[in-house]
């Protein structure tokens, strides 16, 4: 009877080990960001970014910075559907400032073609591209997704400026961060860089908030730093949970 009983715990253990985790689904939701630049003098700002269904699979993402000396506006149109990869139609990027040059992108996908049309500053061309390409922004949503479902390493093809270029972050640890948002567990994420790159990426989810970013570091080689830190964020919850979670309210 005890030799029953002990295998049948160690079958359930087993069982609850192998579990994959539970799927992320994407609801519309608009978080606004401290954002601050350091070369010399510190620079502050703001990004706002939102997420909206269009119809039915059909979703909208933008991100926008409001700085002082930099402005950036980036959206990309994709599908989703549970379960499945995002799978992008149309990305645009545009900035300006005193800080850069200004600069227009933009990045239609030919699903039916396996390839991409590139158009930076008027000049377009085409590239082909492996399916489950993504681009710089809709790979942001898909880590969420992948951050959730369980995985410590992730690496993605992203579609940029003409190049195939491959993204891969690992997941380094756990921290309890202090944002202008609250204090929140998230989990640590690096991008993986070359071993020579003097580059650095780290980045913090929070899992009570479906794995929203709530902080972003990234370093440069000549030392310049950007961070951006959640300051509020709005979120459309499930029917079952607007009515008791605190931050469904507008």
């Amino acid at each position: 009877m005890l030799r029953t009983w002990l295998m049948f715990t160690l079958l359930l253990l087993c069982w609850y080990a192998n579990m994959p985790a539970q799927a992320l689904d994407l609801l519309p939701e608009r978080a606004e960001y401290r954002a601050m630049y350091r070369s010399g003098i510190p620079i502050s700002g703001k990004a706002i970014s939102t997420l909206s269904q269009v119809e039915g699979q059909q979703w909208k993402y933008e991100f926008v910075i409001d700085g002082f000396l930099l402005d950036v506006l980036e959206t990309v149109t994709f599908e989703w559907q549970p379960g499945a990869t995002i799978k992008p139609h149309s990305y645009y990027f545009e900035q300006s400032g005193w800080l850069v040059s200004n600069r227009e992108a933009r990045v239609d996908f030919q699903w039916d073609k396996q390839r991409v049309r590139n158009d930076v500053e008027d000049r377009p061309w085409l590239m082909k591209i492996p399916l489950g390409t993504l681009d710089k922004l809709s790979y942001q949503l898909q880590l969420r997704m992948d951050l959730a479902a369980g995985k410590q390493e992730v690496e993605y093809r992203i579609a940029d400026g003409g190049l195939l270029k491959l993204y891969q972050f690992k997941v380094i640890g756990k921290e309890s961060v202090t944002t202008r948002y609250g204090t929140l567990d998230a989990l640590v994420v690096e991008r993986i860089r070359p071993p020579h790159s003097k580059r650095k990426t780290t980045l913090w989810y929070a899992e009570k908030l479906d794995f929203a970013l709530i902080k972003l570091v990234q370093t440069e080689a000549d030392g310049e730093e950007y961070e951006i830190e959640l300051k509020s964020m709005h979120r459309q919850l499930p029917p079952s949970q607007e009515a008791t979670d605190p931050e469904s309210a507008p």
